[in-house]
């Protein structure tokens, strides 16, 4: 319930997508090569029908797809900036890392890396607040060449269909659906919108 006790709080339906990117992207810029697997509940990415059949993604697959689709194979690059972690309350060691998890472009995170051929540089965007925020994209040792794609998801209209249950059939709501789009040229400013994920690609040289 909300503090007035009239009706219960919904929650965002890009928390748990922009979680489990933000814990991938952690996993990556520790990492010299990219992989992604899904454990146990894998089949709660998918969106099942009345009669339990899997009919497209939810949220939390198309983050898994998006990711696969441009990081598998990747070699991950370092991402730079002037904004660093907020330091979190916590005792050092226990539930606390040596420095704060995450890009220095807070209150956003990157990660970025260079494809298995290093002919494409693909980046991630996570935008987890619920305001618009802009962010100046500087690249260097690499000269970006044509056009760029870009990937982006964010929440859906109307109400977030409740967690799939895997294996228990039943209507899990629609698909979801993920905005495709392009650009003349790699992007030089990157305008996230708020509670969002964002992936660009394209080449370079």
């Amino acid at each position: 319930m909300n503090a007035s006790g009239s009706a219960p709080l919904i929650a965002n339906p890009m928390l748990n997508p922009m979680t489990n990117a933000l814990v991938y992207h952690e996993f990556f810029r520790h990492s010299n090569m990219v992989a992604l697997g899904v454990a146990t509940g894998g089949m709660g990415t998918l969106a099942n029908d009345a009669y339990g059949d899997a009919v497209g993604y939810r949220l939390e697959g198309l983050v898994i797809k998006v990711l696969h689709d441009h990081f598998a194979g990747a070699l991950p690059v370092a991402v730079n900036g002037n904004s660093p972690q907020r330091v979190i309350k916590g005792t050092l060691g226990v539930d606390l890392p040596a420095r704060p998890s995450g890009s220095p472009t807070y209150p956003i995170d990157i990660f970025a890396a260079l494809s298995s051929d290093r002919k494409k540089l693909a980046i991630s965007v996570v935008n987890p607040t619920e305001t618009t925020q802009d962010c100046d994209l500087n690249l260097t040792g690499v000269q970006p060449s044509g056009a760029a794609r870009v990937w982006q998801l964010t929440a859906p209209a109307g109400t977030a269909p409740s967690p799939a249950r895997p294996g228990r059939g039943g209507f899990s709501g629609p698909p979801a659906t993920m905005a495709e789009s392009s650009l003349a040229q790699a992007p030089r400013r990157l305008t996230l919108p708020p509670s969002s994920i964002t992936v660009y690609e394209f080449e370079v040289r």
